[in-house]
C-alpha cells in the first residue's frame, strides 16, 4: 500500500491517527424525568476516529492505515443513560455516528474524494441512519489527550536535557551558574548572561523538538511545528516555541522558559508586554501577557514547559 503525507501542519484522519470529536455543540438527550415525559440534558458525545470507521480508503493507507475521505464516518462513546427515553433529542441515538461536516481538502484525493484533515469540523451522535445530527464538534477532530500528554513529556524531557547539556557545555560537567553570575552583563549590549544562556537553552531545545520530529512516526509529529512565526489579531505578530496544528484553530500551544540560576524554588511566568517590558505586536497588547498574545493569535491557552513548571511536575 502506498504511504503518503499532505497538508503539512494539517494531517490526514486515519483509523491509527488516535483523532477524537468531542462535542462542543451540545449534545441534548432526553434523560429520564420527572417531569415526564423527559428532560432536555446535554450529555458528552466523543467520536474516536479509530471506532468503527466506515467509508474509509481502501486502495490507499497512510503509515499503514485507512484514510477517512469525503463520506467517511466513525463510531462514538458517551452518556447512554438517555437510551431508555429516546437518546438524542433529534437523533433519536446516544452513541451515533460521528460525519465530517467539512469537505476536507480539496487539492488532495484518494479515491477521487476528498482526504479529510485535523480540525475538519464534525457533526456529532447522527441518526441510526447516518443522519440527522444530534451534535457538532466545531473545533474539529484533534489529537487524543493521551497523544498530546505524552508529547508533552516529551517536552518536559527536552528543557530538563538543555538544561543540563548548556551548563555542562558552559561551566564543565555538573556545574551550573552562581545567581552572581547570572546577573551580570552579557557579551551583547543591553544583555545579561542570563539572557544569553536562556536563548542558548531556547535554541537547544528547538533543534530537540525538530530532531524529534524528523524521527517520529506519530501522527501528531507532522502537526507540530516549533518557532513559527503567528500573525496576531490587530497586526504584528508572535513565535510560539511549540505549536501543534496550525494557528489560528492549534490544538495546542507550548513555550519553554529557564531561570537562571535554576533552584527548587524557581517558578516560570509569562511576561508582559508594554511600557517597561516587552514590545507588543500592537497596542492592544500593552499590558497584556505573552500568554494572551498566544491564546489570541493560535485559538488555544499556552502552556509553560520548565523544570519545574506543573505540567513537567508530574
Amino acid at each position: 500500500m502506498a504511504s503518503v503525507a499532505i497538508h503539512s501542519p494539517k494531517t490526514p484522519v486515519t483509523k491509527g491517527s488516535t483523532s477524537i470529536s468531542a462535542a462542543t455543540v451540545p449534545n441534548v438527550c432526553k434523560m429520564p424525568g420527572p417531569p415526564a415525559p423527559f428532560v432536555p440534558t446535554p450529555l458528552p458525545n466523543i467520536g474516536k476516529s479509530n471506532s468503527g470507521p466506515k467509508g474509509y480508503s481502501t486502495t490507499v493507507k497512510i503509515e499503514g492505515n485507512p484514510v477517512a475521505i469525503k463520506g467517511a464516518s466513525f463510531g462514538s462513546m458517551g452518556d447512554v443513560a438517555s437510551k431508555g427515553t429516546g437518546g438524542g433529542l433529534v437523533s433519536s441515538n446516544v452513541e451515533g455516528p460521528t460525519k465530517f461536516i467539512a469537505p476536507g481538502s480539496l487539492t488532495a484525493k484518494i479515491q477521487v474524494k476528498n482526504v479529510h484533515l485535523l480540525n475538519d469540523v464534525m457533526s456529532n451522535n447522527n441518526g441510526p441512519s447516518g443522519s440527522p445530527p444530534n451534535a457538532a464538534t466545531l473545533m474539529g477532530t484533534m489529537h487524543s489527550p493521551a497523544v498530546i500528554a505524552n508529547f508533552v513529556a516529551a517536552l518536559c524531557q527536552i528543557i530538563n536535557q538543555c538544561e543540563k547539556e548548556v551548563n555542562d557545555a558552559k561551566f564543565g560537567a555538573g556545574n551550573k551558574p552562581t545567581r552572581d553570575w547570572c546577573k551580570a552583563p552579557g557579551s551583547e549590549p543591553g544583555t545579561t548572561n542570563a539572557m544569553e544562556i536562556g536563548t542558548a537553552k531556547a535554541e537547544c531545545a528547538e533543534r530537540k523538538v525538530n530532531e524529534r520530529k524528523a524521527k517520529s512516526s506519530s501522527p501528531l509529529s507532522k502537526d507540530v511545528q516549533a518557532e513559527k512565526y503567528v500573525p496576531v489579531p490587530g497586526g504584528g505578530w508572535c513565535k510560539p516555541d511549540v505549536m501543534v496544528g496550525a494557528a489560528p484553530n492549534c490544538q495546542a500551544v507550548y513555550d519553554f522558559k529557564t531561570s537562571c540560576p535554576l533552584t527548587p524554588s524557581s517558578k516560570p511566568s509569562w511576561p508582559v508586554y508594554g511600557p517597561g517590558g516587552r514590545t507588543a505586536p500592537n497596542p492592544s497588547y500593552n499590558g497584556k501577557t505573552q500568554a494572551d498574545i498566544y491564546k489570541d493569535a493560535c485559538g488555544a491557552d499556552p502552556v509553560l514547559i520548565h523544570p519545574n513548571a506543573e505540567a513537567c511536575s508530574s
